[in-house]
This record gives structure tokens, sequence and C-alpha cells, in this order.
């Protein structure tokens, strides 16, 4: 593998790149304190919040590794609960992604790159975005980030230190997200492949093997929670999502844009700076060589970047399993550092100032319009809820994926609370088997059962109608309640949250 080496100190580039994605992504993390937790971070609170040793039970239920919970559990036990102190160790985790990122770029690819990279990075609508979510994807952008810099060390200076830096940030990432393990498997094929082709004995083989060795080595810490993936795999894969499809790459470059609308500017200008970085090659007095075939520094980043997402197209399709755009975090940052190369191939002053600033200047706009971006209307039915539920009245949650971010808003109530399906609980939706459990119920019958029991108080809904896998359970629960308590009352409208919800009271049949 041939790589650039960066050149001249890097200290006041790392120092300067950290002081402004702090101030920025601080600034996206007080815009975020708008906008109550939503399910998925909601969710996780609730699983982080457990003794230690209920963690990993609880995670059986959930379908996630557990690394990220964790160091969830230690830091709330340290700064709280609160949505802020939650989503706050995402943040410092991408603050750190940044400089990291910044020196990776810089060893593959020159200092040129380097300050692309961090252009590119602090300006990310996707690393804010999820900076100010309690959920893993920072820690996976930043051990990704971490990981492509050990790789290069092991291969380049190859020593114990290299080596062992790459096994634990290979169980890391496999302990962090589970499509990471897709990223783990096509990065070892590719360092593999990049071995073969030097002569037996030449000492870039060896570094190669040892460096898929250490991987292998990594690998190994990953199996005593291979039982608990075996089950998660068979009873909690995602009923809320699509199967993925070729959409997956337009929907990574959505999220990677901020996710709002279509693909915009970012969305068309990133991936055609990563083709500049993966063909380009500057030449002296301005001009640019593109090589087809792709430049021998780039074509692995592309590799593990295309490989990745090919590969998890193609197990979501044999196996069922749904896909996010959230996901693309594991080749988050290797694509950012492709676009940089191509940023920096860009000779002409000029043009490369205002290809920069376009960036930047959009991607901070899109990045705190995604952090200000309200996700879910738990705050605002828990204070309607709040204000008239009478005790003796029932409080409907359809479906039970509403009931994590309500339970962190709403008070002490005196109601009888209960969701659909039936298994999961207010604070937390059980994921384990959860079609079947769906299949298994009949709504019908389970709102007549909530009419007799509040046969003379008043009956709450809080539902949203269309999720995937429910089959209309909700929409049958409150055409049952209709029947049976006709002019219902909608006290809150659904608006354009991520996790939108309406309340509809029922009141007694005189």
């Amino acid at each position: 593998m041939v790589l650039t080496g960066a050149g001249g100190s890097l200290a006041p580039l790392a120092v300067a790149a950290t002081a402004a994605s702090t101030v920025l992504i601080g600034a996206s993390l007080v815009l975020s304190r708008r906008t109550p937790m939503w399910l998925d971070e909601a969710q996780t609170m609730s699983i982080a919040r457990q003794p230690l040793g209920q963690v990993l039970t609880a995670l059986r239920g959930d379908g996630s590794p557990p690394l990220y919970y964790l160091l969830l559990h230690l830091w709330t036990g340290v700064f709280g609960d609160g949505d802020t102190a939650g989503r706050s160790l995402s943040a410092v985790l991408a603050v750190a992604t940044v400089p990291v990122g910044v020196l990776a770029a810089a060893r593959l690819y020159g200092r040129r790159a380097a300050v692309a990279a961090a252009l590119l990075l602090v300006s990310l609508p996707f690393l804010h975005r999820y900076a100010t979510e309690a959920r893993m994807y920072s820690l996976v952008m930043l051990l990704s980030a971490a990981g492509i810099l050990a790789v290069h060390q092991a291969l380049e200076r190859p020593g114990r230190w290299p080596l062992a830096a790459v096994a634990a940030l290979t169980a890391a990432l496999a302990l962090t997200h589970y499509w990471a393990l897709f990223l783990l498997a096509v990065v070892t094929t590719v360092v593999l492949a990049c071995g073969l082709r030097h002569p037996a004995g030449d000492p870039g083989r060896a570094a190669a093997f040892r460096v898929v060795g250490a991987m292998a080595a990594g690998g190994v810490v990953f199996l005593p929670w291979a039982p608990t993936f075996l089950y998660q795999l068979r009873h909690t894969g995602a009923p809320w999502g699509q199967v993925a499809g070729l959409w997956i790459f337009e929907s990574s470059l959505r999220s990677l844009a901020g996710d709002r609308g279509g693909l915009g500017l970012l969305g068309l200008a990133y991936p055609m700076l990563a083709l500049l970085g993966l063909c380009a090659q500057p030449l002296p007095g301005g001009a640019i060589e593109i090589d087809p075939a792709g430049r021998p520094q780039a074509r692995p980043m592309a590799a593990v970047v295309a490989g990745t997402l090919t590969l998890a197209l193609v197990a979501s399709r044999v196996t069922g399993s749904a896909f996010a755009p959230r996901y693309a975090a594991v080749v988050m940052v290797p694509f950012v550092l492709l676009a940089a190369r191509g940023l920096a191939a860009v000779e002409h002053p000029r043009a490369v100032r205002i290809i920069a600033v376009a960036l930047v200047s959009v991607g901070l706009f899109r990045s705190f319009e995604a952090a200000d971006a309200p996700r879910t209307q738990a705050r605002q039915v828990a204070a309607a809820l709040d204000r008239r539920v009478q005790p003796g009245d029932a409080v409907v949650v359809c479906p039970d994926q509403l009931g994590p971010g309500l339970a962190r808003e709403l008070g002490p109530i005196a109601a009888t609370t209960v969701v659909f399906p039936p298994g999961s609980s207010l604070e937390r939706v059980d994921w384990v088997d959860y079609t079947e459990r769906v299949h298994n119920s009949d709504p019908r019958a389970f709102a007549r059962a909530i009419d007799l029991r509040a046969a003379s108080s008043t009956i709450w809904m809080v539902t949203s109608p269309g999720y995937h896998g429910l089959e209309h359970s909700c929409e049958r629960i409150f055409g049952t309640l209709h029947q049976l308590r006709p002019d219902p009352v909608r006290v809150v409208g659904a608006h354009a949250a991520y996790e939108h919800a309406q309340l509809y009271r029922f009141d007694p049949q005189r």
C-alpha cells in the first residue's frame, strides 16, 4: 500500500481543528436542548441507567452490542441522566473524531488533505447530528478514524504497540455497532489483498499478514458476546425498518448532508470530491491528471467504503435485516478522507477557496439545522397529559415505540398506562419476537379491555399511524375506541417532528 507522508508539524492544525470542533459541536449541543430525546435515545438511556450487571441482560431485548451502553452508564453516573448530560458523551466523542481524522488524512494523503479534512469534518452535518444524540454513532466514527491510523502505523512501522492498537480497535468496533463487522471484514480483505501484491519475503507482505492477525486477535474479544449476538440475530431483527436496497447509497448521502429534503449541494459535492480523490493527481502548474483506475494511495480507502456498503446491502438482503441511514457511520470518516484528498488535488487557489467556503458554509447551516430539528413530540404530549389526566383514567400508547420518549417527559400521573403490542413497558420497547407479538395480539380485543377497565373514566390515546410492522394495529385500536366512545377529541395534533404523535381523549359514555 503506497501512502503519502504528512510533512511538517501537525500540532497547530490539530489544535485549531479541535478548538473549532469544540465550539461548533458545542453550539449544536446547545441547539439540541430544544428537542427531547426520541425513541432510540430514550431507550438507550433507559438501558444505560440499569445497574451495571443488568445492562448486558437488558441488551438481549434491544439488539445492540454493549460497549457504548457501558460507557454511557459510567458517564451518566458522573454527569447525570438529563438530555444534555446524556448527549454530551456523543459530543465529546465527535470532537475527538476531528483531530484523529485530520491526523489520518495527513498520514495517508499529506498536509493539504489534512487541512481539507479539518474543514470538512468540523462542518459535517452527519457528525453534528449524531454528536447531539445519545447513541453510539459518534463512537463508531471515532473508532473508525483511529483504526485508519492504527492500520497505517502497523503497515508502515511494524511494532508491538501499533498491532495492539489494531486489535483493541477491532474489538471496540465490533462491540459498538454490528455494521462495523462489515467494515472489519472489508478492511481485512483489502489489507490482505495489498499484502499479497508484495513478493514472498517482502516486509510489506509480512506487515500486512501481521495486521490481519491482529484484527483476528481483536475478533476473539467479541466471542464472549457472540451468544447474545446470535440470540439478537434470531429474535430482535429490526421490525421497524426496510431491507436494504440500492437506495442505501443515496440515503447515506442524504444523511451525510443533514437528511433534510433532497441531496442538496453537499450530497452532490461530496461524492464528486471523493471520486476526484480516488482518481486525481495534481501536476505542476495547477493541472490535474485523472487515472480512471484510481490512484494507488486512494484505491484501498475507496474499496473500504464501497465494499462495506455493498457487503452490508447483500447481508441485509440475505438475512432480511433492516437498514437505517445512520448505520453509514461506519464508513463516514473514510468517505470524508477521500473527499478531502479530492479537495486537496485542486491546485487553483481561488477554486479551492470557493469550494471550501461553500462546503463549510452550507455544512454548518445544515449541521445546526439538523441539531435543532424537532425529533419527537413527547414533551408536548406529556405536558398535555400532566395537565389533564385524572385519577382512574387510562393512557393507551400505540405503538409502544412512542413510550420511552414519553416516559422521560411524563410526570407522575394517577392513571393506568398500557402499551401496544403487549410485552413492552412505557419506559422500554422489548424487541424480542416483536413481529410475532403483533401478529398474536388482537387490537380490537385490546381496545375493548381498556374500555371496560376505564368504564367510568377517560381514555387517553397517544398514537401515530403507519408504523412499519404493526399492520394498522393502532388504527384498529383507535377505530374500536371510536365505536365504543364516539366523538373523540384531538388534544395534540401531529407536526413535523421525526417522531410525530397525536393525543386523543375518549370520554366515558353517559
